[in-house]
């Protein structure tokens, strides 16, 4: 068995599908990944065949940080780089896919799925997050606040986001059909969507009443093959560590960061800065240890308080360390996860990136920090959380035993 696995997107994307990609290997199958730049060495340590574009998804999102925050703005982002990853993985794929026997899609991939009907081949799209599927009582992820507004109101959101979705896409895809004989579709997320799983524990989603049951199955993470280096190990020995990360998601500003650095120290924590590519990290500080990139289940369940983002992954691993959390979202899914952590009481309500100011981020820490029922109900969450990577809903719809 040969499964092709395409997909576009930032580490909580992309690790789950290595991760299954890891799975067929070791079960004497064969699997060819589809992506940007950024995978060639994780896949070539992994000895994944891999197939990547002279693009890469990171430096995307670092370019068009003053978006960040601001979901409109976002999504014009979004479009636009839908369109051009898009039009750039088509060609490819159309030739890897006829000798494959099926493909594994995440992200915002979306060349993959018309030469899969094409060829016949079987075809399943992973996502983290249950508000991009349409219900009456979620938004759609292109709206910051994923609860708010009464059934009328997210039905009129939902047509708004379908109608942007197909208006930015459809054409485009429809030609990419009509070039290998296939039909023109009048909407892309019904297609879609029907070919969607929901990859995210249990515990953590929250499944509308009127959402027909959705094909679901627990996050898949990539096990860390590095442990802690001795210099972090020996900070983190210090106690009354916290941790600022965000993954993929640039702040808007340098001085964000500082200054959130800054108010952590003000109150005498020490903090483990995962910073990639940032150019701040000279500070003389010796309470704060800068990373270039952090393994999140090694570090995780030795802080005190993990601040961060709310991208599926960082989510996932920060529920399983029973660590409390702030979140700043930053655009997507992310808003839907910032809310859903604070209505499980492991995190206070999120600070918008566009609504940031220290007086909302100190207020947060000081809240988190000196109650500690927070930190007792992610406790108890991390005890309901799956640990073990489970691949037989995939291995189900490949047909391999």
């Amino acid at each position: 068995m040969k499964i092709l696995i395409a997909g576009l997107g930032t580490r909580g994307d992309i690790y789950p599908l290595l991760a299954y990609a890891q799975h067929l290997q070791n079960r004497g199958h064969e699997a060819v990944f589809c992506g940007t730049l950024e995978w060639q060495s994780i896949c070539d340590e992994m000895n994944i065949p891999c197939h990547l574009f002279p693009i890469s998804f990171d430096a995307l999102a670092q370019k068009n940080s003053s978006v960040m925050g601001r979901p409109i703005r976002a999504l014009r982002l979004f479009i636009q780089n839908l369109r051009q990853l898009t039009s750039i993985q088509f060609p490819e794929i159309v030739k890897l896919i006829e000798n494959c026997d099926g493909v594994l899609a995440g992200g915002i991939e979306f060349a993959a799925f018309s030469p899969a009907e094409k060829y016949s081949k079987a075809y399943v799209h992973i996502l983290h997050c249950p508000n991009w599927l349409e219900s009456l009582e979620v938004n759609p992820p292109i709206f910051s606040k994923a609860f708010r507004g009464g059934s009328f109101i997210k039905r009129i959101r939902w047509i708004i986001f379908k109608f942007i979705l197909n208006r930015a896409a459809r054409k485009m895809i429809n030609q990419q059909r009509m070039e290998i004989g296939l039909a023109p579709v009048e909407d892309i997320y019904s297609l879609l969507r029907e070919k969607v799983v929901i990859t995210q524990d249990r515990e953590l989603c929250y499944y509308p009443a009127d959402l027909e049951a959705p094909r679901h199955m627990a996050y898949l993470s990539l096990p860390s093959t590095e442990g802690l280096s001795l210099e972090l190990a020996r900070f983190i020995e210090k106690g009354r560590c916290l941790y600022i990360g965000f993954g993929s998601m640039p702040l808007k500003k340098d001085k964000y960061l500082l200054w959130l650095i800054s108010l952590c120290r003000s109150i005498s924590y020490n903090v483990v800065v995962s910073a990639p590519g940032n150019q701040l990290r000279d500070s003389d500080d010796q309470g704060v240890f800068w990373l270039q990139d952090s393994p999140h289940p090694l570090i995780f369940p030795r802080m005190s308080l993990l601040i961060h983002h709310g991208g599926a992954g960082t989510i996932y691993n920060a529920a399983l360390s029973g660590v409390p959390q702030i979140i700043i979202p930053h655009l997507l899914d992310q808003f839907y996860w910032a809310e859903r952590m604070n209505q499980l009481g492991v995190s206070p309500r999120s600070v918008s990136l566009a609504g940031i100011n220290k007086g909302r981020i100190k207020k947060r820490l000081l809240e988190v920090l000196n109650n500690p029922s927070y930190a007792d109900r992610a406790k108890e969450l991390a005890k309901k959380i799956q640990r073990n990577n489970d691949f037989s809903t995939l291995d189900s719809f490949f047909a391999i035993e």
